[in-house]
Order: C-alpha cells, then structure tokens, then sequence
C-alpha cells in the first residue's frame, strides 16, 4: 500500500496485486520423458530379439538342412560274359545304376569303396542300385561271382570332373568298360576286329564246357541226371586261369538233352 498527499486531504490508495492469468499448476515434465525413455528402450529389445531370433532360425534351418545334393544322374549298366558296359561317367550328386543281366550266366555289380551291391541277377533281370551323394573321383565296378572279376567283370566308374578330358575329347579310364575301351568309329576296324575275334576262336584252352550229360536209366525207364556244383580253375585263355563255379567240373556246365 502506498500514501500520497494531495493538497490537505490524504487519499490512501490501495495497490492490488496484478491480475494473473488463469493457469492450472504446472505439472512435472519428468515422469512423462522417463516413461517415453523406457517405452523406446522396450521397443529396442524387443526388435533386438526378433532378429536374434531370426538368425537363430536361419542357423538351425542351415543346420538341419543337408547340403545341396546336386544333380540326380541314372546310369544304365549291362553285365555280360565278361564285361561291364555303359555310359560310366557321371557329374557329382547323386547317382544311381539301372544293371541289367543281358549275358548268360549270373551276375551282379560290385561297387567296391561303397561297399553297395546289387543282388545276385538271374539272365533278363534288372535292379536299381542307388549310390547316394557321391564326391569327385573314381569307383570300381565288379561281378562279385567266382571268377567274374578275373575274366575281365572289372571297369571304373569316374565321377566329377575327371569324367573327361576337356577340350581334348578323350574317354577317361571309365570309358574302358572293362577293357572295351578300343576305337571302333571306322567301320573298316570295326569289320577286322571282328574277323580278328572269329579267327580266335575257339582258344585253345584246358577244359571243355557244354558236353553232353548221358543219364542213368533206372528201372522204371526214368532217366536220372546228377549235377556235381564245384570250384575250379578254369582256364579262360590261354594260360589265363581263375576259380569258377562249375557243374561236373565243366563251365559252361553240361547239356542235358530230354525227350
């Protein structure tokens, strides 16, 4: 309060206080900023943890996952008296055989580091054999029957890059197929070839297969034959021999003529 004197008179003036503005309290910023500070934080974590959680489960896909096989090759395999023929080249992945008995005894296919095997197959039949995943490199092929693999029933089967040559063209060791690898695009090879086969034979080896078996007549007029199966040395060229299975000591084994 102030006092001021006009002439004799004394007024007194009252100072009131100045008018404010109506205004609510003010409250305090800093509840609201710590809980924005820890709703941000929260929503770190959790994107922080969906993508862990994201690559984890790409690890564990890889990891179950097994590696890619590659391409799927068939291959088709002919076993005859004594040779294994086909296309024996393959690229690596996975690889099966078709094998086919088209010769006139029994055979089967071998493939020695898998340590897999066809079964025993009679004349005409067939079977697949699968291989699995198989690296760059080479197998060996066999007939696992007595004597086979000695005959010549022994070839490789090359996978991957060793397949071929390249640009040269030249048949790797598969492309022998158990010693049918010779070059036999001009008919002229191919004709003295064939003469060169015929005049060789027969060879003039120990032992002589497909005679005939005389039975034994019993009273009753029934014939009766007696097969005898043994190992023998068997001499499959001149001066060639190996242990084969044989009926009466003969391979091939005795003929037998009915009535």
């Amino acid at each position: 309060m102030s006092t001021t004197t006009i002439g004799v008179h004394r007024v007194t003036l009252l100072d009131k206080p100045a008018l404010e503005p109506h205004t609510r309290p003010q409250q305090s910023r800093l509840p609201v900023a710590l809980m924005y500070a820890a709703m941000t934080g929260l929503l770190a974590v959790l994107v922080a943890s969906l993508l862990v959680i994201g690559v984890i489960g790409l690890l564990d896909d890889d990891a179950a996952s097994p590696p890619a096989a590659g391409v799927n090759t068939a291959i088709d395999v002919a076993l005859s008296e004594f040779a294994i023929d086909g296309d024996l080249t393959a690229p690596a992945g996975i690889v099966s055989v078709s094998v086919t008995n088209a010769g006139t005894q029994q055979h089967d296919l071998v493939v020695e580091e898998l340590d897999a095997s066809s079964p025993v197959l009679d004349v005409g039949d067939s079977s697949e054999l699968a291989l699995g995943q198989l690296e760059a490199g080479t197998y060996t092929l066999f007939c696992s029957v007595p004597g086979h693999r000695a005959s010549g029933m022994e070839t490789t089967l090359t996978v991957g890059a060793a397949a071929t040559d390249g640009a040269s063209g030249e048949s790797s060791a598969a492309g022998d197929h158990g010693g049918h690898g010779d070059d036999f695009s001009d008919p002229d090879a191919i004709d003295a070839a064939m003469v060169e086969s015929m005049l060789k034979f027969p060879a003039e080896t120990e032992g002589v297969g497909n005679q005939i078996l005389e039975p034994e007549i019993l009273a009753d007029g029934t014939k009766k034959f007696v097969l005898e199966a043994s190992v023998i040395q068997w001499e499959v060229s001149p001066g060639e021999f190996v242990d084969a299975w044989a009926y009466n000591g003969q391979v091939p084994g005795p003929q037998i003529v009915v009535d």
